[in-house]
């Protein structure tokens, strides 16, 4: 068992989808907290922040008459679920997610996890700088992050070779890497330090203008085809297009949601 990934803990709050009020779907909310939040998403602070749900979104050009002809076109067959908190030294970025067949095949961090794994895809930018990060957390708690001074450079190999201080850990409510029984589904949790995120001069505070674009990849034996999901809902075909991303609002200490 991998260090970081914990059983059954996140079995019991995995399918406790709130009906929580939230802001348009163009943008999401990070809650301040001045504690570190609990590693399986349990507690106040989830509980309090805003929900985001992921949308439909295409695995690709070889998938698309699959998912026509199954009926995943323009659905979510297997949900999952955002939620965001923040302080001045951490982005903590909570996802659940329904899985009917957790799996977990990659054997290194530093790699394109999701042609591996179930493993979300996160995006963070600056509004102000060319620069961006692409960051995965996978079931069985392997980490990437990938840092662009531009996405003019996108695809040379310097991106693979940054230093970060990312972390990444997991819940499962399932069994890794067995297609004979049926799962329940896991959740994540990606920490990003702040110290990452100003190293190149963007500033981490309440009212800066960044930017987040999330996608969760799910492979199963008892879905059609992998399945793609995003949040914000995404037209573009390549998940690169940061005019796409939605902003990212961090709350100040003590804002109430409205």
């Amino acid at each position: 068992m991998k260090k970081g990934i914990g059983i059954a803990a996140g079995c019991v709050s995995l399918l406790l989808f709130s009906a929580c009020s939230h802001l348009s779907p163009s943008a999401m909310r990070a809650e301040y907290t001045d504690a570190e939040p609990p590693a399986d998403l349990s507690g106040a602070a989830w509980r309090n922040a805003p929900e985001y749900r992921f949308t439909p979104y295409s695995a690709g050009p070889w998938y698309q008459e699959i998912e026509r002809v199954s009926g995943m076109r323009g659905r979510v067959l297997e949900g999952g679920a955002v939620r965001l908190l923040w302080n001045e030294k951490y982005l903590y970025v909570g996802v659940r997610m329904e899985d009917s067949d957790i799996v977990d095949e990659a054997v290194r961090d530093q790699t394109h996890i999701f042609t591996q794994a179930d493993a979300v895809e996160l995006f963070l930018k600056h509004e102000a700088y060319p620069c961006y990060w692409e960051i995965y957390g996978s079931a069985g708690g392997r980490k990437t992050c990938y840092f662009f001074p531009g996405r003019g450079r996108l695809g040379l190999p310097g991106s693979s070779r940054y230093r970060h201080g990312v972390t990444v850990r997991t819940s499962l409510c399932g069994t890794l890497n067995s297609e004979k029984d049926r799962d329940r589904g896991w959740t994540l949790l990606i920490k990003v330090p702040a110290a990452d995120l100003t190293r190149h001069g963007a500033e981490w505070k309440a009212g800066e203008k960044w930017t987040i674009h999330l996608v969760r990849h799910n492979y199963s034996v008892y879905l059609p085809s992998r399945e793609v999901s995003v949040f914000p809902e995404f037209h573009a075909g390549n998940p690169h297009f940061h005019e796409g991303y939605a902003p990212l609002v961090l709350a100040k200490r003590g804002e109430k949601l409205k």
